[in-house]
């Protein structure tokens, strides 16, 4: 990812996060944890991705891991969120899921913005 989807994610966050604490706390401790969890799957799936260019994946016993692990990932903050409703929303949990999906169509339109002049 380039410095500007790097820089994209955190203005994103930031004001997500900004307007849950002006209008409920639980939306940005639940955007963060949705956050949190959604860069650590983006960088999980660039390092297998890396592995798999490389050679150095087991093949599809390996493949079908990594997507469980990461299906795994993806219902923790969304369950924690259920189970302590107090603390975080479960919406912000979800849209904090998105957060890198988001940021890499937003980077990709900025770059072909930038390309096409």
């Amino acid at each position: 990812m380039r410095k500007q989807g790097i820089s994209l994610a955190l203005i994103l966050s930031g004001l997500v996060v900004l307007i849950g604490v002006l209008t409920d706390w639980r939306i940005a401790s639940g955007f963060i944890l949705g956050g949190a969890i959604s860069v650590l799957l983006y960088w999980r799936t660039t390092m297998f991705c890396d592995q798999v260019l490389d050679q150095q994946a087991s093949g599809k016993l390996g493949l079908i891991g990594h997507f469980l692990f990461s299906y795994l990932l993806m219902a923790m903050p969304l369950l924690i969120s259920a189970l302590v409703p107090e603390v975080f929303n479960i919406f912000a949990a979800a849209g904090g899921l998105f957060l890198m999906k988001i940021v890499l169509i937003l980077d990709s339109v900025l770059e072909r913005r930038e390309k096409d002049g």
